[in-house]
């Protein structure tokens, strides 16, 4: 490889070949022969160097980082999005700060798919709550800077104690054939182990609750009332 240190590799499986992300000055590609691989054979690898997932009329990059969002140590992620058209410069195209209770949100990774959807997942915990494993999601058409609610797809049954890492990082990854998200996170099981929880879901429209639907009718009959007698 060079000089090139890549660094946090990331490694997907293709019936075509295997591949990984790398961080290095910008973002390495790779692309390794399956077939000579998987035969114990001499195989070969071809790289691209990548800057920016492209959409044609303008180019995005998404990113995430752990802020304290009261000035007392309460953990919240704060995320953006920039965007890029032909040789301007990038520029912040939204951004948003996701804490909506008093746990802490930390260890967060986002991306977007193909659509412009975003998930954002991340670690959440408290004194009252185990690591949990949480994402939140946003449609493309949706306000700015605005995400959805949350999904909890597992609470850990312990809290790590004795140890200062927990697990480096997460990774949200976008599935190149239906643009579905698949994410993975670290959460400790009833053993009091790491474990390690692989997700796969869909970004949907929020649910339309009866309340807001009932009451909705009801105005419509109420203002139209006459027209219908």
């Amino acid at each position: 490889m060079g000089n090139v240190f890549p660094d946090y590799p990331k490694y997907a499986v293709w019936p075509d070949g295997y591949y990984m992300a790398s961080n290095e000055s910008d973002v390495g590609i790779w692309a390794f022969d399956r077939s000579n691989m998987l035969a114990g054979a001499a195989a070969t690898y071809q790289k691209k160097t990548l800057n920016n997932r492209n959409f044609g009329s303008h180019a995005t990059l998404v990113g995430n980082f752990t802020v304290d969002v009261t000035g007392s140590k309460l953990a919240g992620i704060r995320w953006f999005e920039l965007r890029k058209t032909g040789s301007q410069i990038w520029n912040l195209y939204q951004e948003g700060t996701y804490s909506p209770d008093s746990n802490h949100r930390w260890m967060g990774s986002v991306a977007m798919n193909g659509n412009g959807d975003i998930a954002l997942g991340y670690s959440v915990s408290s004194s009252t709550v185990y690591p949990s494993i949480r994402v939140a999601s946003r449609l493309s058409g949706n306000s700015l800077g605005i995400l959805g609610d949350e999904t909890n797809f597992i609470t850990s049954a312990a809290s790590q104690t004795g140890g200062n890492r927990w697990g480096d990082y997460s990774a949200m990854t976008v599935d190149p054939v239906d643009n579905s998200f698949w994410y993975t996170h670290e959460y400790v099981g009833s053993d009091n182990n790491w474990r390690t929880r692989i997700i796969n879901f869909n970004v949907v429209p929020e649910p339309i609750t009866f309340g807001i639907f009932y009451l909705t009718l009801w105005i419509f009959f109420r203002n139209n009332l006459k027209n219908i007698l």
